[in-house]
């Protein structure tokens, strides 16, 4: 445990962020899951509601390209708002945008929740590995960004199966 910022006495990090450590732990698990999920829905979604390919793979491609455009920004937010405000907000982008997934009847009432599916996608990654590695002591930050990296990998199989 190393020391905080000079002259303040305090140790870092501090008990309440280790265990922010263990939800860190199940953030990769839900938001990798449900990217995975999304992308294999699409098939029977595309089916379902009379989708051209065209517009599925558009649907498929939001999540990337939304991912993609928000890792910068999504420092600024968390820098501006906090990390764990930020992240919270995200897992609710990723349960709305679920839950209303099976409400969708047409490409246009899908389209949106796709986009709201990848913001929570989007901003987690960058935030999270920041926040782990902040959180993390010194000599353990590998291996938490590995479990990090590891448990989101497992999601992408738990719940996508």
């Amino acid at each position: 445990m190393r020391s905080g910022p000079i002259g303040t006495g305090s140790h870092y990090p501090p008990p309440a962020l280790q265990t922010n450590l263990r939800y860190f732990n199940i953030l990769p698990i839900v938001s990798d899951g449900y990217s995975a999920a999304f992308l294999l829905f699409l098939p029977f979604i595309t089916r379902a509601l009379h989708l051209s390919l065209t517009q599925a793979g558009f649907l498929g491609s939001s999540i990337v390209l939304v991912t993609t455009f928000l890792a910068y920004p999504a420092g600024h937010l968390s820098i501006k708002f906090g990390g764990m405000r930020v992240l919270t907000a995200a897992v609710l982008f990723y349960a709305i945008s679920y839950l209303l997934l099976f409400t969708a009847h047409s490409f246009l009432t899908l389209l949106p929740l796709f986009l709201l599916g990848s913001i929570g996608f989007g901003v987690l990654h960058p935030i999270g590995f920041s926040l782990v590695a902040r959180i993390a002591e010194k000599g353990r930050r590998g291996r938490a960004i590995g479990n990090f990296t590891a448990l989101g990998d497992t999601g992408k199989i738990a719940i996508s199966a």
